[in-house]
């Protein structure tokens, strides 16, 4: 492990005259959102870092916004392609150009919280076991902010998220550079899921971590290649999902489990009580397998017990497939459960209640 970071958040690199982070992003056709995202690094209060930038072939105007702003800050260096490469293709490449011992992941259209290189540097200083950081995020859609704070899970915590889905927002995060060579980098193999590919191989070579705080604004549109590429997304997080369960829990589940616990596709309703009783299983397995504290097996048990009502979200607690599920939902967080079923039985109040209106209306109109 690289524990060979200065100390100090804010001054240059001395010691070797290189940057001590080299930000990398890869972008293609981004001319909308590019500007943003490209000041909302540039405004960082730490201020040792090289921007490396590669166009992925666009053919808009990003190429020419590129350049602009290069000219107006050295701290931009810019690439490119020929052709479009792809998200993978592009992002190994910016780790070959990158120079940094530290690199900072950002996409085209997200915002990077002034502070987040100074919290994220200094994370990694103090922590020379940790081979990558993220941070919470919050969501934006336009200029309008989400809510809540998407809040990324800490400690023995993240090895339980690696198992459904990345445990990061992987523009959010930093990453040491011999970790992430390590790896071999990026999976071209993977058109939308390489982030989670990637995160599951760093996590053999160094432990993980989230910092509580908020770090990235993260911009959820129609544009995301992850939503215009959804049917592909579920088949690749199922198939790096299966991988995730086997190394850390030993356990081995069929692709059409993980469409389903993983992704909550294609699941019929005779099998909801079924999947609920795997994830039951899965959850006590981890505990049996790893260290957890009280508070982390409660949180364990609670994201458990949420999964299972969301698989079971088309059925009520009561009908004959909504029972079995409702019972390990009981089993692992009993809050969880009589949210689900007091949210079921306003549900049904209200379409009670339109359903007089509207037979009540009839009646007066005929």
């Amino acid at each position: 492990m690289d524990g060979g970071l200065e100390t100090g958040t804010k001054g240059q690199n001395s010691m070797s005259g290189l940057p001590r982070v080299s930000v990398v992003m890869g972008t293609y056709n981004s001319a909308f959102h590019l500007e943003t995202t490209v000041d909302s690094i540039l405004r960082q209060t730490y201020t040792d870092f090289e921007f490396v930038i590669i166009d992925d072939g666009s053919t808009d105007a990003t190429w020419p916004i590129l350049q602009r702003l290069a000219a107006q800050d050295s701290r931009i260096v810019l690439h490119r392609n020929a052709q479009n490469l792809g998200i993978s293709a592009t992002r190994n490449l910016g780790t070959e150009l990158a120079r940094a011992e530290l690199i900072a992941i950002t996409d085209h259209d997200d915002i990077s919280l002034p502070d987040r290189f100074e919290k994220q540097v200094a994370y990694l200083v103090t922590h020379p076991e940790i081979g990558a950081v993220g941070g919470a995020i919050r969501f934006m859609e336009g200029e309008r902010l989400g809510e809540p704070i998407e809040k990324m899970p800490t400690s023995e915590l993240i090895s339980w998220a690696m198992c459904f889905g990345m445990p990061c927002v992987h523009s959010a995060s930093m990453v040491r550079r011999t970790v992430l060579v390590a790896t071999g980098g990026y999976d071209a193999t993977y058109k939308v899921a390489n982030d989670y590919d990637l995160w599951l191989r760093i996590s053999r070579q160094a432990r993980l971590a989230n910092l509580p705080d908020v770090v990235l604004l993260y911009n959820r549109h129609g544009a995301n290649y992850s939503v215009q590429q959804a049917a592909m997304t579920w088949q690749e997080t199922a198939l790096i999902a299966q991988r995730a369960l086997l190394e850390i829990l030993g356990i081995q589940l069929s692709l059409d489990e993980l469409l389903q616990i993983v992704c909550f596709r294609f699941i019929e309703p005779h099998l909801v009580g079924t999947r609920c009783q795997r994830v039951f299983e899965l959850a006590h397995h981890f505990r049996r397998s790893t260290p957890l504290t009280q508070s982390e097996w409660r949180t364990v048990k609670k994201e458990a017990a949420s999964r299972c009502m969301q698989l079971a979200r088309h059925q009520t607690p009561w009908s004959r497939h909504g029972a079995p599920a409702f019972y390990y939902t009981m089993q692992l967080d009993p809050v969880v459960a009589m949210q689900w079923a007091v949210s079921t039985i306003q549900k049904s109040a209200r379409y009670r209640l339109g359903f007089g209106w509207l037979k009540g209306t009839s009646s007066r109109n005929l």
